[in-house]
């Protein structure tokens, strides 16, 4: 029915029972559809078959935006990655396509096709803005912005609601400032102690950048959070913030999913080693292979997150301590089976029950927490 359907531009078909069949009928679909510009049929099982319908789609449809095929539970052949790949290729308006693929090459023929089309949609936009806002961008002062940030005074492009936080995202100025340029502001923030928070989201970061922050790190103890997502760092820029963590230990947040370029599993583990020894990271979001480097990471922030959890209960102090230790789990199992009110994990409705960030519940001991959850198995309400 879509095929004719002109006034519904996404849709969304997640773990939807969406097989071969109806993949193939997608791509149908996108030969005649040119309102759709938005389509989402991850955590299904396409197989095969499916991947090269929907491709031939994209070869006969110019508008379709976003792609997501991630997390099929099915596996698909090297061959079909490769079709969809040069199908991803000829189109020009696709900026997302989200898929697990092997093929190196898919992978590299996908990634450059979505950045060029970026690009496009990025100088179309500041074509749309005008020669008066051409001007302004000409005439931005980008080494003044860098003088600024490195002395803690007020910056003037990349603002926020909070004077704490620094924000490229988005912004036209940034996207039209010189390598040299943004190389100048970030290397500013080596100095800076009033920034806290930086969000580089999709903007134009590559390793150079990628290094320079590691650079940044080694000497900035302000900063709590850095958010380089969606941007084109490879292995060269995974390794240089590595060696900014070594050196850092106040960084509590680094996001880097979501990259537009492939990384070595080598630099994955030189990020992993350096997670490792630091303490106060408590999230990293990044797009692993290698499985060795995602548990090594994953351990190290539950390892920090847990002695922020102790540091905040210790600060509680003593009185609160004594409710927690005289915490009574094995009558609130007994109350649970027994379908009675229980007492720690309440919520505003008596029939949910929230062990969310619940610093009780985090001082049970996991015989206590195995106690409560197999409760349970007899509670009706």
């Amino acid at each position: 029915a879509f095929r004719t359907n002109t006034t519904i531009d996404s849709v969304e078909m997640v773990n939807a029972m969406v097989m071969d069949t109806l993949a193939q009928e997608w791509g149908c679909v996108l030969q005649h559809n040119c309102t759709i510009t938005s389509l989402n049929l991850e955590s299904n099982s396409i197989s095969s078959a499916g991947i090269e319908g929907l491709a031939a789609g994209l070869r006969a449809n110019q508008t379709l935006q976003q792609l997501k095929l991630a997390n099929q539970h099915v596996s698909f052949s090297q061959r079909s990655e490769e079709v969809l790949a040069d199908a991803v290729e000829t189109h020009v308006a696709l900026t997302r396509v989200t898929i697990d693929l092997r093929s190196m090459h898919a992978r590299t023929t996908i990634e450059k096709a979505l950045m060029r089309n970026r690009d496009a949609v990025r100088q179309q936009r500041l074509e749309r803005d005008g020669a008066a806002n051409a001007s302004v961008i000409v005439a931005s002062d980008w080494v003044g912005e860098a003088q600024k940030i490195a002395a803690n005074e007020s910056f003037e492009y990349c603002t926020a609601s909070s004077s704490s936080t620094y924000i490229a995202t988005s912004n036209a100025l940034w996207m039209r400032a010189t390598d040299e340029e943004r190389l100048a502001v970030v290397s500013a923030f080596r100095t800076n102690t009033t920034i806290d928070s930086v969000e580089m989201v999709n903007a134009m970061v590559m390793d150079t950048l990628a290094q320079e922050w590691g650079c940044v790190l080694q000497h900035n103890c302000t900063i709590t959070s850095l958010n380089l997502e969606s941007n084109s760092i490879s292995s060269a820029g995974i390794e240089g913030l590595a060696a900014g963590l070594r050196a850092n230990q106040t960084l509590q947040q680094l996001k880097l999913a979501n990259q537009h370029v492939s990384f070595s599993q080598r630099s994955e583990e030189v990020l992993a080693d350096a997670v490792e020894t630091h303490v106060a990271l408590t999230r990293v979001t990044i797009d692993l292979r290698s499985m060795h480097a995602r548990t090594t990471i994953e351990k190290a922030l539950m390892r920090n997150r847990d002695a922020v959890r102790q540091q905040r209960l210790e600060r509680d102090g003593a009185a609160n301590a004594s409710v927690i230790v005289a915490s009574d789990w094995v009558g609130e199992a007994q109350k649970i089976a027994a379908n009675e009110s229980f007492e720690y994990c309440t919520a505003s409705s008596s029939s949910t029950y929230i062990a969310t960030s619940n610093a009780l519940w985090m001082r049970a001991t996991d015989e206590e927490r195995l106690a409560v959850v197999s409760a349970f198995r007899t509670n009706t309400t």
